[in-house]
């Protein structure tokens, strides 16, 4: 039985048995001999068919590929403070140059809500430059769903939110930053996520490394979803890939 995993392939390296290959820096795939029994298997982002007449040279695999890209949704991922709302706000700038953003997108960004004292909490803000409040400073009156120090007020969050995941008639693709803890005590978010994903158009969003909510890893496990993983040492780097991934997407929505 043989299956490859996740393309393009730049370098393949063998390591040790039963045959291992690290294809680029994508993923790790098992290629288990003989050859002679091949079936297909679907992964993250594309749908792999069975090698054809395989063939290893000097350790080196040496066979035609045949790969159907999938990903149709785009998801950064990393830990909290690493970047991932910059580089959300980069590369729409980077986009306006060529797309008018606010005919062919919706969505929002979160952004720090900063006082005399440090921050106090996090707004909203919509592609359209509407604001508003996600959560504040929580004290003794606080009332709903908190979240460290933080209060988070739903009724401000959905009033803003849940309107810029309805597509409109030129629509290509949704902004989501993020899908994160505060947002996800909103039952109608979640709900309108998922449309999102299912609606045919692009999705451009955030996600955190872990979550209690089901959600999140449903996301991570769709076919369709394309995940980068942002680090202090990659998230300047990631600008320019990000960029070209959404410009191909979008070419295909």
């Amino acid at each position: 039985m043989s299956h490859l995993g996740i393309l393009p392939r730049e370098e393949v390296t063998p390591e040790k048995g039963p045959l291992s290959f690290v294809i680029s820096d994508y993923c790790l795939i098992h290629l288990d001999l003989p050859w002679s029994n091949k079936r297909s298997t679907t992964l993250r982002g594309c749908e792999t068919v069975p090698a054809q007449n395989p063939q290893v040279k000097n350790g080196i695999l040496d066979t035609l590929i045949i790969l159907n890209e999938m990903a149709k949704h785009l998801m950064l991922t990393g830990m909290p403070g690493v970047g991932k709302s910059t580089l959300v706000k980069v590369v729409l700038q980077q986009l306006r140059k060529d797309h008018d953003i606010s005919s062919v997108a919706t969505g929002f960004y979160t952004e720090e809500v900063r006082g005399e004292h440090g921050r106090i909490g996090f707004d909203v803000v919509t592609l359209a430059g509407g604001r508003a409040p996600l959560a504040r400073l929580r004290n003794a009156s606080t009332v709903g769903p908190t979240v460290g120090r933080y209060a988070v007020d739903l009724a401000s969050f959905e009033h803003i939110a849940l309107p810029e995941l309805i597509p409109g008639g030129q629509t290509k693709m949704i902004v989501i930053d993020e899908i994160g803890k505060m947002e996800l005590f909103s039952q109608h978010f979640i709900t309108a996520v998922s449309s999102a994903l299912d609606s045919g158009l692009l999705v451009f969003g955030v996600i955190p490394v872990k979550a209690n909510n089901l959600l999140v890893p449903m996301i991570k496990n769709r076919p369709d979803v394309k995940l980068i993983t942002l680090t202090k040492e990659n998230r300047d780097a990631a600008v320019t890939p990000v960029l070209a991934d959404l410009q191909k997407m979008l070419a295909q929505v």
